[in-house]
């Protein structure tokens, strides 16, 4: 009997398995076949209401794999960060010259009045200055030397097959004056001119280090002498008493390298 009771209960609800029990109980056989075949009625409905949601569960699930799938998928891809890309000469040069910008300084003979944009016109002086010093090579190296005579007031001792070489106290380039980098520094005037972070040859074949030195140099001789460049009471003043290329003339002649750099000043505002 309980067996019976269980398997009617599970097919067709608790509510009509109690009421078969109710019926065989009083002795109504009748009663409680009317009352099986009423749950059979309800059993068909309900199978077929399953049978509908189980339809539709795949989809709500395939619909959520899905976008636990997309979420995943986003999640997992690796964020990719770049490296800064390096500065170009130009820019390192540009950030160099706004500590000049400031200086109290007369700017012939490269313009008549103050440039319209200060940095710009020291940008340019420096990269031009480089141009026709070093060709923009950090491995160039120069010996200070003359065949046909002596060009330097610190003077010169002879060497067989460079002709006059400029006297130097450094012994790192075998008592040669090299001029090394881009803006063309020898190990000896960079020490003595102040640039302690030059210890050795190599040191000026370092762009950040050669820059570093040679405007370290140059803002020091604009600060003594309140001049860019050019011949005071008959002496070289601003960048002319370090850098040749900023002297108008040699041996009588004028200078091409100073004449070009001269052009590109003369382009910007302020300066023709």
């Amino acid at each position: 009997m309980v067996a019976v009771v269980v398997v009617v209960a599970v097919v067709v609800g608790v509510g009509v398995a109690v009421a078969v029990v109710v019926a065989v109980v009083v002795g109504d056989a009748v009663a409680a076949v009317k009352i099986i075949k009423k749950g059979e009625e309800m059993k068909y409905l309900i199978i077929a209401a399953l049978f509908l949601v189980s339809c539709e569960e795949p989809k709500t699930t395939a619909t959520v794999a899905s976008q636990d799938s997309t979420v995943a998928s986003v999640d997992s891809t690796p964020v990719v960060v770049e490296p800064p890309k390096p500065l170009t000469l130009k820019e390192k040069l540009s950030i160099a010259a706004k500590e000049f910008e400031p200086l109290q300084t007369s700017y012939l003979p490269f313009c008549s009045k103050t440039p319209k944009d200060l940095n710009l016109f020291y940008t340019t002086l420096f990269y031009e200055m480089i141009r026709h010093e070093s060709g923009f090579k950090n491995e160039e190296a120069y010996y200070e030397c003359a065949k046909a005579k002596c060009y330097y007031a610190s003077g010169c001792f002879t060497d067989p097959l460079r002709g006059f070489c400029r006297v130097t106290s450094s012994k790192l380039d075998g008592g040669y004056a090299v001029s090394r980098g881009l803006f063309q520094l020898s190990v000896s005037s960079s020490r003595g001119l102040g640039c302690s972070w030059i210890n050795k040859s190599d040191d000026l074949h370092n762009e950040d280090l050669n820059i570093k030195c040679a405007l370290h140099i140059y803002k020091n001789y604009i600060l003594q002498d309140k001049i860019i460049t050019g011949k005071v009471d008959d002496k070289w003043r601003g960048g002319s008493r370090y850098w040749a290329v900023l002297r108008p003339e040699f041996d009588g002649k004028a200078r091409q390298s100073y004449v070009k750099i001269n052009a590109a000043l003369n382009k910007l505002d302020g300066c023709n």
